[in-house]
């Protein structure tokens, strides 16, 4: 038998962080099961509704109201879980430019020794689902950070609770615009909004906002320091004016771009696929690229809204046959890469 726990569904056991034993999740995509529940459920209703002297119908199933029931049941809460983490310990970088995956867009950016944590998220809930490898490293392994940066407020990109235990180890937050308030009340004392095209200065770091197309208030990021350049796309479609961002921009060490064309399941597109990423990079002109954002949300919540596919592959193989001077780095959680002087 399936159980539904805190959105999920759930076979073998496994312990919350607030201490409920629940079920672990089943390969069942989620919004598949729960959708056929909702949808039975509302056919009963009109059978019950239907007038004695009409034909009962089962085909037809109006407003849809089951949209509603999810966000109540992401409001009452569920638990949050931590994954496990790596074996792999922290450990300083020996490159100018070393990046750490950590997963989904969640990088340890490390720039001539500054430390920059990208897109923290730690926590599953039972919207995201859970995270499809461990931790590259946890939090707990966390080196003390120069900055955290944020390209936009969603859930799997934005873990308040994942940041409130960051504060101590943190000496800045960079975020879009409008972020202060929030983050002063999570106990961040220095606190950066930036809208496209502002640039924040902590010599010798360099934080450049740049537009981005996705979905709510987006930034995604220069970061420059010492001679290397870094775009971080976070989480945005492909949009014709990135074409600024290389003429102010004109030389990109590396460029980290979504893959996983996350799109809404009535049709818009919310973040790049392999063959919109090849035509990032014809614009952008990295020399290298690391393709991120291959989570899989069919086993979630945010599956009955939201879709992706793996696409990492892919686009490494579109790039060899389009691009092949630039180099395609895939890093799983937990692996590193880094440029020395000389590349």
């Amino acid at each position: 038998m399936q159980v539904l726990s805190c959105g999920v569904l759930m076979s073998s056991i496994r312990r919350c962080r607030n201490g409920e034993y629940v079920r672990n999740v089943k390969k069942t995509p989620v919004h598949r099961t729960l959708l056929h529940i909702l949808l039975i459920r509302q056919v009963v209703r009109q059978r019950h509704s239907c007038s004695k002297a009409r034909a009962m119908s089962t085909t037809k199933v109006q407003q849809p109201w089951h949209l509603a029931l999810i966000t109540a049941l992401l409001l009452l809460g569920g638990c949050q879980t931590l994954p496990l983490a790596s074996t792999l310990s922290y450990q300083r970088g020996e490159f100018p430019l070393q990046i750490t995956s950590i997963g989904h867009a969640t990088f340890l950016i490390e720039l001539h020794g500054q430390r920059i944590l990208t897109d923290p998220w730690f926590y599953e809930t039972p919207f995201t689902g859970q995270h499809p490898d461990p931790f590259g490293l946890s939090l707990e392994q966390l080196p003390p950070l120069d900055l955290i940066l944020v390209t936009h407020t969603h859930i799997d990109h934005f873990d308040r609770r994942a940041l409130k235990r960051l504060v101590a180890q943190t000496r800045a937050f960079v975020g879009v615009k409008g972020m202060g308030e929030p983050m002063r009340k999570l106990g961040f004392s220095h606190v950066i909004g930036l809208a496209p095209w502002e640039t924040f200065a902590a010599s010798p770091l360099t934080i450049t906002a740049v537009p981005a197309a996705h979905s709510g208030p987006t930034n995604s990021y220069i970061i420059e320091r010492g001679g290397k350049t870094v775009y971080f796309a976070g989480e945005t479609a492909f949009f014709p004016d990135l074409v600024r961002v290389s003429e102010r921009f004109p030389r990109l060490d590396i460029a980290v771009l979504p893959v996983d064309g996350l799109r809404l399941r009535w049709g818009k597109q919310l973040a790049m696929d392999a063959h919109d990423a090849v035509e990032a990079v014809q614009l952008l002109r990295p020399r290298v690229v690391i393709p991120v954002l291959d989570h899989d949300f069919s086993r979630s919540l945010a599956g009955l809204v939201l879709t992706t596919t793996s696409q990492a592959e892919a686009f490494k193989a579109l790039m060899e046959k389009t691009h092949p001077e630039v180099a395609v780095v895939l890093l799983k959680a937990g692996g590193q890469w880094g440029l020395n002087e000389r590349f």
